[in-house]
Parts: structure tokens; sequence; C-alpha cells
């Protein structure tokens, strides 16, 4: 079975990110990450660690994504608090691939799940002309 996605799923993502607004753009950036961990909890049960290793590299560039997105100027404290979510994250992603720690990988997924229900949350509730 291959891993890599297929033509109408890739040109399915290219789609909903082109037309995506920036809040949904969030949402896709966690979904993504998670998305990324959850293979590489698989990978690591599987003994694949070329695989598990790809999908937390993965991983770890969608959440520098999120840590380039952040703006200070807009909400100093919101961002502070991201930011020190983000670097937890990325230290569990870490920590998971060189201890092989399911764990760590599910620690990170956990806080990754969270912020993306209130991003979820958050872009329910703007007026569609805010978004």
């Amino acid at each position: 079975m291959s891993t890599l996605p297929s033509t109408a799923a890739r040109d399915y993502m290219r789609s909903a990110v082109l037309s995506a607004t920036p809040l949904r753009l969030i949402v896709l950036l966690y979904e993504g990450a998670i998305r990324q961990l959850r293979t590489a909890n698989r990978r690591l049960e599987e003994g694949d660690d070329r695989g598990r290793h790809a999908a937390l590299g993965r991983a770890l560039d969608i959440v520098g994504e999120l840590v380039a997105s952040l703006d200070p100027k807009h909400a100093p404290e919101i961002t502070a608090d991201l930011e020190r979510h983000y670097v937890y994250v990325q230290r569990c992603i870490l920590q998971g691939n060189l201890e092989r720690s399911r764990e760590k990988i599910d620690a990170a997924i956990r806080v990754l799940d969270i912020l993306r229900s209130a991003w979820t949350e958050i872009e329910r509730t703007q007026p569609q002309a805010a978004r």
C-alpha cells in the first residue's frame, strides 16, 4: 500500500488551501500536524524508523509554520501563550523521535488537538466577512 496521497486527494487539498480563509489555514495546519503525528505513532508501532522520522519531521515543519504565523503586534499575550505551547509541542516531537516514545508524541497530539478545537470554534463564530 502506498503512503503517497492520490492525485485526487492532493488536488482536493491544494484547492482547499488556495481557497481557505486565514482562520481555516490555521485549522488546516493543526489538522496536518495531528495527522502526521498519528502517522508517526503508527510507524513507531510497525517498527518503521524511517517512516516515523519522516512523519515527525513533517509535523515539526508544520508547527514551525504555526510559529512563523504568530504576530505579537495584534495580541502579544495570546501570541506568547501560543509560542510556549508550540515550543512544548516541538520538544515533545523531538523527544518522541529520539526516545521512540509514543507518550511524547501523544502529548504533542493532545496540545495540538486542544488548540485546533479552539481555532475551529473561533472560525465557527466569526462572521463570514471577518474570516
